[in-house]
């Protein structure tokens, strides 16, 4: 599980979530947003070693499950 949090109430924040090679995941791999509810698979990325670009509204949150 990947969690990422937006704590502010009253802005948007962006920036890299690091992923660290010792976690020992595939370079590439799916993750799965566990809050959202999207039939058509919207909830769905592929994440990578390294950087990750994430964009929170406020108060927003992603809970990620590693291999989608």
């Amino acid at each position: 599980m990947i969690t990422v949090v937006n704590l502010n109430p009253l802005e948007t924040h962006e920036g890299i979530c690091q992923i660290p090679v010792s976690t020992g995941l595939p370079p590439t791999y799916r993750v799965r947003d566990l809050l959202s509810v999207d039939p058509s698979g919207g909830d769905e990325w592929n994440w990578h070693i390294g950087r990750n670009y994430v964009r929170l509204a406020p108060g927003q949150a992603h809970l990620l499950r590693v291999g989608g």
